[in-house]
């Protein structure tokens, strides 16, 4: 099937080696892009996270300092914290689709 090595020409050796590093680059890449890829979308979720837990806090906070004040402020603040959770799951939701739209999304 394959004639031993050392029969080979120095450039047929060449082609050879090449090509192996080639692919190998073209391997490396590949797991490279993959793994960006993976790390963007856990880096988001937790950024995502985070709004959400701190919306929450904010949200109880203002609820409770409306409760205690009867300011409107807080409410208008409350409201607008609510937003930002609905919003989080609207996206969520969007993304769990298989065919998400991502202006939906964001």
């Amino acid at each position: 099937m394959f004639s031993s090595w050392s029969s080979w020409s120095i450039r047929k050796k060449l082609i050879a080696i090449v090509s192996f590093i080639f692919v190998l680059a073209m391997a490396q890449i590949f797991l490279i892009s993959y793994s960006l890829s993976i790390l963007i979308s856990v880096r988001t979720l937790i950024y995502g996270e985070g709004v959400w837990s701190k919306a929450q806090k904010n949200a109880v906070q203002d609820v409770y300092q409306y409760a205690v004040t009867k300011d409107e402020f807080f409410l208008d603040k409350f409201r607008k914290e609510i937003e930002i959770i609905d919003a989080d799951k609207v996206a969520r939701i969007e993304l769990s689709k298989k065919y998400y739209d991502i202006i939906k999304s964001l």
